[in-house]
């Protein structure tokens, strides 16, 4: 049966494969291709029409120089690697999907209710401090008469009252308690003395003494009992049943 090879190089896939083509008949032999005129290739290997290599120099009935088909097939080469380089990396990148969000339910917000003021201690009112000063003021101009003038030593008493409250908030227990035995000397019958020095006495740990000063305050006619209540320092001593019994008897 003839054989025959294509020579279209970069045309034609069988003639880029070197595919052997056997027809059997050798009458206008066409490759089934590319329909181009196919070349009979002799037994030993050798294409007719050709030099000693088995390569035909000049190309008849059409044919192709080897050096312009091997050009061709290297440029068919490079144009199908530059369209496939371009096919895929002219491809977008795959779109992320964004994750949904889970909507996350918060707890509720529980809004704790304002705890009472802690007094710590209780300084004098402004107005009974006023009215101290005025007096006193009064006894040094002669306004007043001798024995109404020891309100000029209570004011004082007052005033050394607030400032070892003062102190007390900020932790100076032994300048706090200087001033509350200097306000006692200048008013030995102010409750707020004694019972400023009752707390004192239970930061220091000092629970028999502080016992002694409270119940000197409820004689001298302390008032603030509702006020103690809410006294932070106080609540260890509310609960004893020793501190309530005194309670009871001088709360009004």
């Amino acid at each position: 049966m003839p054989s025959f090879k294509c020579e279209y190089y970069g045309e034609c896939a069988n003639a880029d494969s070197g595919k052997i083509i056997e027809l059997t008949s050798s009458v206008d032999p066409k490759c089934p291709v590319c329909n181009q005129p196919l070349k009979p290739v002799i037994a030993d290997g050798k294409q007719s029409g050709g030099g000693d290599d088995g390569i035909s120099s000049t190309s008849s009935g059409g044919g192709i120089k080897p050096q312009v088909m091997i050009a061709s097939a290297v440029a068919g080469l490079a144009l199908v690697g530059g369209a496939a380089y371009f096919a895929l990396s002219s491809k977008s990148p795959p779109k992320q999907v964004p994750t949904p969000q889970v909507p996350i339910a918060s707890a509720p917000v529980t809004v704790a209710p304002p705890k009472p003021a802690n007094p710590d201690s209780i300084a004098p009112k402004a107005d009974e401090l006023e009215k101290q000063k005025k007096d006193a003021d009064d006894c040094l101009l002669g306004k007043k008469k001798p024995d109404e003038c020891a309100t000029a030593d209570k004011a004082a008493s007052t005033e050394l009252i607030k400032s070892g409250v003062a102190k007390l908030k900020q932790g100076k227990l032994p300048e706090a308690e200087e001033d509350f035995e200097f306000a006692l000397k200048k008013d030995p019958k102010s409750y707020l003395a004694y019972y400023n020095l009752g707390v004192l006495k239970l930061r220091q740990n000092k629970k028999d003494e502080s016992y002694k000063y409270f119940e000197s305050s409820f004689i001298a006619g302390f008032p603030y009992f509702d006020k103690m209540e809410q006294d932070e320092d106080m609540k260890p001593l509310l609960k004893d049943p020793k501190f309530s019994a005194l309670v009871a008897k001088y709360k009004k």
